[in-house]
């Protein structure tokens, strides 16, 4: 079977591949349709389990829009109404849709269910491995999206801006969720992440252009993470009256290395009767507020992964709020990473560069005052060859200038992220100073 027979066992299925925004329009949805048909006032489920309704349906022709009513199978539109959905999303007719047809392909296939996804297993015929691979690929509702490798702060030109700016952002977001806005309580600024240099000049490019706010960019910080060397464990207790009411929380956490389920209860017989007693409810104000203390790291703020919390004991007095038994847990694991530490992980990229095969050298001795690792080099055509390097964000700061340059423009290169990496004590100091400003 191929792709197209698995997507009769939708009723509609499409995928947004871009957003755009128009003055008079607003919103304009693209979207390709896979399966079924897409009709004016249609009510469609988006990834995030939101209903949108489609107002109008548009027929692109170059830069002209023709109003539609319909769009069959394998044609593209442009919706007009649709609020929540971001690039990347796929639509269904209804969520229950997408279950069955998840349910009933499985079946075809002999497969075994397992949620969101299923997993591959071998054949004699080696065909279910395929067919498992084909599956994941059509049920990947959520787009996957790489971690954010550079960050810098944004400001308006002046206070009276400040909605403009988050407004223009948000717009910005749905169009290219690659694009990360946070809040940073802690300096009270506004943070921008992204995946490059260029990807911040273009955001704050098209915020001047398209939405006439002059903003402001702070210098480029690369997005390091925090990650603990060893468990460690530690107690925090914590007595204050607060409005007449007295609020008391007593709390032993553990962090421990783990890189899938980020908190879990001590099931020991000493802590078991105790856990027990904790209702639901405080056990997710608990995991709430210990999970935010790992958003920011003791070291440069970066976030703590690869880390897991594992509540062993906890007392809570009578009448004490939500919100300070939150507060505890994030304090007693922010004891605990300042008192332990942490390490930092650095960005990863890998590079492909195509440049003539007499050039070749001088590339790579380059890259390896980049602290950079040569994976492969093979031909590429008569005249050309393929580098392929893993090299740390921090040493690629105007790299493509410096490759024109050696290369007397003749070569061409593509980045991507390729995940996290340890650092030695060195670099962690260079990497610390440069956060901080001294370098």
């Amino acid at each position: 079977m191929n792709a197209i027979s698995y997507m009769i066992v939708l009723d509609f299925v499409g995928k947004v591949f871009k957003i755009v925004h128009d003055k008079q329009r607003g919103a304009l949805t693209l979207v390709r349709v896979f399966r079924g048909e897409l009709k004016k006032g249609s009510r469609l489920i988006t990834t995030r389990n939101t209903s949108e309704v489609v107002n109008k349906l548009y027929e692109p022709l170059a830069d002209e829009y023709r109003e539609i009513s319909s769009v069959p199978g394998g044609d593209v539109a442009i919706c007009a109404g649709l609020k929540h959905t971001v690039t990347g999303d796929l639509l269904t007719s209804t969520a229950s849709a997408l279950k069955g047809a998840q349910k009933r392909l499985q079946k075809i296939l002999k497969l075994p269910e397992s949620g969101a996804k299923v997993e591959e297993h071998s054949s004699k015929d080696g065909d279910t491995d395929a067919d498992a691979t084909l599956v994941n690929e059509i049920f990947a509702t959520e787009p996957q999206i790489p971690d954010a490798v550079y960050f810098c702060s944004i400001e308006p030109p002046s206070l009276s801006t400040q909605n403009a700016m988050e407004a223009a952002l948000k717009q910005l977001q749905r169009e290219d969720p690659s694009l990360r806005v946070n809040y940073d309580s802690v300096t009270g600024q506004t943070v921008l992440g992204g995946m490059g240099e260029l990807h911040m000049d273009i955001v704050k490019s098209r915020i001047l252009t398209e939405y006439k706010i002059e903003v402001d960019l702070g210098p480029l910080q690369i997005a390091y993470k925090e990650t603990i060397e060893e468990p460690a464990m530690d107690s925090f207790q914590v007595e204050k009256e607060i409005a007449g009411s007295k609020q008391s929380v007593s709390i032993t956490l553990e962090l421990l290395r783990e890189h899938k389920e980020p908190f879990s209860l001590d099931k020991s017989g000493e802590n078991a009767a105790n856990l027990n007693t904790v209702r639901p409810r405080m056990l997710h104000v608990i995991r709430k507020g210990a999970l935010s203390a790992l958003d920011r790291g003791p070291r440069v703020g970066g976030q703590v992964v690869d880390t897991q919390v594992r509540l062993h004991n906890i007392t809570i007095g009578r009448g004490t709020a939500d919100s300070f038994v939150m507060a505890a847990a994030a304090q007693c694991v922010q004891k605990i990473l300042t008192t332990a530490g942490t390490r930092l992980l650095e960005p990863i990229m890998a590079l492909e560069i195509v440049a003539p095969s007499e050039r070749i050298s001088a590339i790579i001795a380059d890259l390896s005052r980049r602290r950079a690792t040569i994976n492969e080099v093979r031909p590429k055509s008569e005249q050309n060859k393929l580098i392929c390097v893993n090299a740390p964000l921090a040493e690629l700061s105007g790299y493509s200038s410096v490759l024109r340059t050696i290369t007397s423009g003749t070569a061409s290169m593509t980045m991507q992220p390729c995940g996290f990496s340890n650092m030695n004590s060195n670099d962690e100091v260079r990497a610390i100073q440069r956060a901080q400003g001294f370098e």
